[in-house]
């Protein structure tokens, strides 16, 4: 009986692998401005051919937009592979 609810228990902890771990870089990629009188609504642009290409090579894809502070940009290069 013992037995039985020791291996009951040991089942229900979870088990970690290396299958889990997500070992893909993450890049950031330049936002670029955009001027007002062509996109009124739209200040940042980030060409989708950009994102797709390091997609493609199995990254991730972080945007770095502009006119950020300075605090935001040293906490997102402190996050990003490249």
């Amino acid at each position: 009986m013992i037995l039985s609810l020791f291996f009951m228990c040991l089942s229900c902890l979870p088990f970690y692998s290396s299958a889990k771990i997500n070992e893909r870089p993450i890049i950031g990629v330049l936002a670029q401005e955009v001027l007002l009188e062509q996109k009124p609504n739209q200040t940042a642009y980030i060409a989708a051919s950009y994102v797709k290409f390091l997609e493609s090579a199995g990254a991730r894809v972080v945007p770095v937009m502009i006119n950020q502070p300075m605090e935001e940009y040293k906490k997102l290069f402190n996050s990003i592979n490249g």
